[in-house]
């Protein structure tokens, strides 16, 4: 049985747990008062940038889930590399919507076996439990 581990941009994984061949991550998004938006992110440049533009907000950001088209194109890798199984590990409410709407999308392509764990139960965003 072939098994990819998927977790959101919060796990915060050590470099040489992402980059393993069956990690997949996808990043929630940071939604800026002007109404722009931007995607977190590991880079440093970026996140230096980003907290140092917090200082001059008047209104703080807000996080979202992943976009159901990162969340569908993952899957759909996933399916055609050949994986039977999908471990997703998140917060809950992140990726159960995106779930339940791939479920409704209807047959395109088999699915793998999808199994959901509950981050506000435990700690599962911790990388020792992911290597």
């Amino acid at each position: 049985m072939k098994t990819a581990i998927i977790t959101d941009s919060t796990a915060a994984l050590p470099e040489s747990l992402a980059k393993h061949p069956d990690v997949y991550q996808v990043y929630l998004q940071i939604n800026l008062a002007d109404g722009s938006t931007m995607t977190d992110t590991s880079d440093r440049n970026q996140v230096t940038a980003y907290y140092h533009s917090l200082a001059s907000m008047k209104t703080l950001p807000r996080t979202s889930q992943p976009s159901m088209g990162e969340v569908v194109q993952v899957m759909d890798d996933l399916v055609a590399k050949g994986y039977d199984e999908v471990l997703i590990m998140t917060f809950p409410s992140g990726l159960e919507w995106h779930l339940s709407k791939l479920s409704k999308r209807g047959p395109r392509l088999p699915r793998p076996s999808i199994r959901l764990f509950d981050g506000h139960s435990a700690n599962l965003h911790s990388p020792s439990l992911l290597g």
